[in-house]
């Protein structure tokens, strides 16, 4: 970092262009689910679906014949999008039965995820259906 700092402050630094690159799995009103190929890619893909991404990080299966565990980041563009992340969350949590679990879906309005530890036992088809229910009831709700 100091060398890199030093160049920069000689005049030599260097640019190095931003990897945006994504893999679309599916979408929703505002809100774009991807797989990243570049450690930009969930940027971009919130601007290109209008304002919200979830990046799908991965699965594993969790052992003992259960179920494959997903882990997920969400983030939204910017404060103005109208996707409610803490509904997304509640609701999340609620599906999968962690409202009580102190290892749960969470975050705040602008970003957030499935649990750090266990992950989600909500494959990305059943993910969205969830998403796109709060995002529907929230439009409802704000239209009256």
């Amino acid at each position: 970092v100091c060398w890199r700092i030093s160049l920069y402050v000689d005049g030599k630094g260097g640019e190095l262009a931003s990897d945006v690159r994504y893999k679309k799995i599916c979408s929703g009103e505002g809100w774009m689910m991807i797989k990243e190929i570049g450690n930009e890619g969930k940027y971009q893909a919130s601007v290109d679906a209008g304002g919200a991404c979830i990046s799908f990080l991965g699965s594993n299966p969790s052992g003992n014949g259960r179920k494959t565990l997903y882990h997920y980041a969400i983030c939204r563009a910017n404060p103005f999008i109208p996707i409610p992340l803490p509904k997304i969350f509640k609701a999340a949590n609620a599906a999968e039965g962690l409202q009580k679990s102190k290892d749960r879906w969470g975050g705040n309005s602008e970003r957030g995820g499935s649990p750090r530890k266990a992950g989600s036992t909500s494959p990305p088809h059943k993910l969205k259906k969830i998403v796109d229910a709060v995002i529907k009831e929230e439009k409802i709700r704000t239209a009256q």
